[in-house]
């Protein structure tokens, strides 16, 4: 059992710097989504594209991304074809198919 736990000053900064991100981004554009925050995806098929944007060199990933799947936003917004594009990690849990989903860039809407 810890009592006191504690944690590295550099993890506790790249915390603060990451929330003071996401408000600075919010104040900005409250329909925004911030990196390091966490999105879920409210539509099923979402495609994930290897590039920002819809052009000929960014490639189509498989699978398609379901309802209901939780991303970590690692960068963006980008904008490019008429959209915001937001590079995503997908989450892992219980219902996530063999081979996972794919890392990439999303559309918002």
């Amino acid at each position: 059992m810890v009592r006191n736990p504690a944690f590295a000053p550099a993890e506790v900064e790249r915390l603060r710097a990451s929330l003071l991100t996401s408000i600075a981004a919010e104040m900005v554009d409250p329909a925004g989504l911030a990196p390091d925050s966490y999105a879920r995806v409210v539509t099923d098929n979402l495609r994930v594209r290897s590039k920002p944007g819809a052009s000929d060199d960014s490639d189509k990933l498989e699978p398609l991304l379901p309802d209901g799947v939780g991303l970590l936003v690692l960068d963006g917004p980008v904008p490019a074809s008429g959209y915001d594009w937001y590079q995503v990690k997908p989450i892992f849990d219980a219902d996530t198919p063999e081979g996972g989903y794919p890392f990439g860039w999303v559309a918002r809407a």
